[in-house]
């Protein structure tokens, strides 16, 4: 049946290229096995995300294997993207990267050697927003609290500077105006842990994580970067708080960049053919009614956007002005 419904996409022009070329994909893909590369340790939310898209995919792809490789965030996450981005273009490596990376190549930093725009996007799983949340040891349960705080407010983030949860983190604090100072943990939960001690008393991260925390271990989910559907309704917004316009504009770009906090790419120069199977596949896994359900019982919001939509996307985010740019730099303090 898998099969069934990949040729039928073929044959309605679904995949832009002919039956034959598709099945010449199936053939090479046949008893082969994908690695899916995951940033960060297994159980965080690139790790679920990438299981439960890899389990659904295999049935799509029945004759091939795909085998999940954690990935320490080395760099902030440019050593795994500079090695994506230098693999051979097979079809046999995809990968979910750190959203973080854009904001590292809008600021060009040193040591990238790979361009967003580039590598082959498969597609997007899900929309995961940003939000601030707190433990129930911090005494803070509100935004008004969390600006009445005494300062300076230790935030907890996960793996070092150039992360999505440590640029998050300042840029966060930049546009609140907050007195701030980061702690860096090894991992996410050993940042949990400090906020269930009360010993750190703020995160910013993406709404499944936090949800999965507050829900499990107390804690108060504070307010959202944006407006998403999806965030709990009566849920205050951060631009509500914002300090000044440049901090309305800091979260202008933090809520588009929250977009791709769950995509997937391969390598650049894969065979067409090849692509086009791997994104149905990946499609059809994300549209799969058992997916849905398990992904909503995991807490895991799917807003599945396929690859051409996405690049556009992603071209129109790393495409700023000057002025943004040069706000970027100067908040994340790299000019």
């Amino acid at each position: 049946m898998p099969r069934l419904i990949l040729l039928a996409c073929l044959l309605l022009g679904l995949l832009p290229h002919s039956p034959a070329n598709g099945q010449d994909a199936e053939r090479f893909y046949a008893g082969k096995r994908i690695t899916y590369l995951v940033q960060g340790e297994p159980g965080t939310g690139y790790d679920l995300y990438a299981r439960l898209i890899a389990t659904y995919m295999e049935r799509y792809l029945p004759r091939t294997r795909i085998r999940i490789r954690n990935e320490i965030m080395g760099g902030g996450g440019i050593l795994m993207a500079n090695s994506v981005a230098t693999m051979a273009g097979d079809g046999l490596a995809m990968a979910t990267l750190n959203a973080g990376l854009i904001y590292s190549q809008l600021q060009e930093l040193d040591g990238i050697r790979f361009d967003l725009r580039e590598l082959t996007w498969i597609g997007k799983a899900g929309a995961d927003p940003r939000v601030l949340y707190t433990g129930n040891g911090s005494g803070i349960t509100s935004m008004e609290a969390l600006l009445a705080a005494p300062t300076p407010v230790l935030i907890a983030t996960v793996a070092g500077v150039g992360t999505s949860s440590y640029t998050d983190a300042v840029l966060i604090a930049s546009a609140l105006g907050l007195d701030a100072r980061m702690v860096i943990f090894a991992n996410s939960g050993e940042a949990n842990m400090s906020l269930l001690r009360g010993e750190v008393p703020l995160r910013i991260g993406s709404l499944s994580s936090a949800q999965r925390f507050v829900d499990s271990s107390g804690g108060h989910l504070l307010a959202g970067v944006g407006r998403s559907p999806i965030l709990p309704a009566g849920l205050p917004d951060t631009y509500d708080y914002a300090v000044d316009s440049q901090g309305a504009r800091i979260m202008e770009l933090m809520e588009a960049v929250s977009a791709f906090v769950r995509f997937t790419v391969m390598p650049p120069g894969v065979p067409p053919e090849r692509v086009a199977l791997i994104r149905a596949a990946y499609g059809a896994a994300l549209r799969d009614p058992e997916l849905l359900a398990e992904a909503a019982q995991l807490g895991l919001p799917i807003d599945f956007m396929e690859a051409e939509p996405l690049q556009e996307r992603i071209n129109q985010v790393l495409t700023q002005p000057q002025s943004m740019i040069d706000l970027l730099k100067s908040t994340l303090g790299t000019r």
